[in-house]
């Protein structure tokens, strides 16, 4: 039920961040343009697939987006409640994720725009009055739905300077998630985030809006372009890699793709009719590849996980009590332990997760036997990511060698080929780029015997 409630939630924001953005495009440009985006991000595989899963990211993209809205509302009446609105929805949005701070940017050209429509004599007043009045707001919202960080502030300290260490290479921990440079990553998780077509359509747009705001000095386009734009620069240049910290980005650039295609259409065609034929078509178009990827990510979801399989395989198989080392507690067989009771198990393990890399140490393999293991977990989703430790090849002889030094009991495959699929970093949470590779969720998992003379 935990868990349940977890993904209920995100599920529900991932759909109310359709709804907002539907807001946004109708009011910075028009209800077709809003319709249209909220087309193309409801079909956005990046954004559905993350709107599976009980992690902060969908829940940050909804308060970024409402964020967003709000403030351009209050732009729109000059009004200092929605302002207010739009920072508490802010002060949310940084609650669930601190690297949501850009949002703090939409909200001042909020307090900019607002401000500078009152009295030259009375400018500079009301722009303090209105700045104090929203950063008081994102503060108090902050506060309220953060007290951890209050109740032990050194808890915050520690997770920015971690944030700050892990960021400063290509890596997630000690793991090597991808070897480009940060913009180059997410570009290229937005290719299969949202789509070849719709990303080159929004960034095209992305450009022609920037010149646009420029050009006009229009306050509602740099509202509307400064979140998406410092937010990238900023994951860009951490190099603190995870494909769903892409998913921010996914409902602007579902709104810059549709006010492209709008662009295109009338560009193109002459008569109303054949406009919205066009428009229709191309919008459909653009959906196809977002549309099969999430189409197929959910019929894999509805298989039966290779760790669930293993699980039953091990409680089956394996004698209660016994002491098994496992690659990762989350990446593995979820086996009920002493301390840690898993719902639906028969038996009762000795589970232990030796250290981060994995089940690899730097020691021969008696090492687990003088330990007193009995069993070995060794997962995909671990091996298959290198590390950055100085380790990486003791650590790839010592997986390709297991069948040598253990006794291999039994492999699970999340396909018939008995073939690993492709993977990335972000395979962990769900399929990404392993979706035709792979018949069901999972990583492949070898289970080992210790001692050769053991038989299940």
């Amino acid at each position: 039920m935990f868990y349940l409630l977890g993904r209920i939630n995100s599920a529900l924001m991932g759909s109310l961040t359709v709804l907002a953005l539907y807001g946004i495009g109708k009011k910075i440009f028009s209800p077709t343009t809003g319709l249209i985006s909220a087309f193309f991000l409801a079909f956005s595989f990046l954004h559905v697939r993350d709107s599976h899963y009980a992690v902060p990211d969908i829940g940050v993209t909804f308060f970024i987006v409402l964020t967003v809205f709000l403030a351009l509302l209050a732009l729109e009446k000059k009004s200092t409640r929605l302002l207010l609105l739009s920072a508490v929805a802010g002060g949310l949005a940084l609650s669930f994720k601190w690297t949501a701070w850009p949002v703090l940017l939409p909200i001042l050209c909020a307090v900019v725009g607002i401000g500078r429509q009152a009295d030259p004599h009375a400018r500079l007043r009301r722009f303090l009055y209105l700045g104090c009045a929203a950063a008081v707001a994102f503060l108090v919202s902050f506060m309220i739905t953060s007290l951890q960080f209050f109740i032990h502030p050194e808890n915050l300290v520690k997770t920015i300077r971690t944030q700050i260490i892990t960021g400063s290479y290509s890596s997630f921990a000690i793991w090597q998630v991808d070897t480009l440079p940060g913009w180059l990553f997410y570009l290229k998780t937005l290719t299969y985030g949202i789509g070849w077509l719709m990303l080159a359509i929004s960034l095209v747009s992305f450009f022609l809006l920037t010149y646009y705001a420029i050009r006009d000095r229009e306050i509602k386009l740099m509202l509307l372009l400064s979140f998406p734009l410092v937010y990238y620069l900023a994951m860009g240049a951490t190099q603190h890699y995870f494909a769903r910290y892409a998913t921010p980005l996914v409902p602007f650039m579902a709104l810059f793709a549709a006010f492209g295609l709008i662009q295109i259409v009338e560009k193109l065609f002459s008569t109303r009719q054949s406009r919205t034929i066009a428009l229709v078509g191309l919008s459909a178009l653009v959906i196809i590849q977002p549309l099969v990827f999430s189409l197929r990510h959910d019929q894999i979801l509805t298989r039966t996980d290779t760790r669930t399989l293993a699980k039953q395989w091990i409680e089956s198989n394996l004698p209660d009590g016994a002491k098994v080392a496992v690659d990762a507690l989350v990446l593995t067989p979820p086996l009920s332990t002493s301390e840690n009771a898993v719902p639906f198990s028969a038996k009762v393990f000795e589970v232990e997760q030796p250290r981060f890399r994995g089940i690899y140490i730097n020691a021969p393999p008696e090492y687990y036997q003088e330990l007193g293991y009995d069993y070995l977990i060794a997962s995909s989703y671990i091996y298959q990511i290198p590390v950055l430790d100085g380790t990486q090849a003791k650590r790839e002889i010592f997986y390709k060698t297991m069948d040598k030094d253990f006794k291999l009991l039994k492999e699970f495959y999340p396909d018939e080929d008995l073939k690993e699929p492709p993977f990335i970093f972000d395979e962990m949470y769900g399929p990404v780029v392993s979706l035709w590779q792979r018949e069901r969720p999972g990583p492949v998992l070898k289970i080992y015997a210790v001692n050769p003379s053991i038989n299940p």
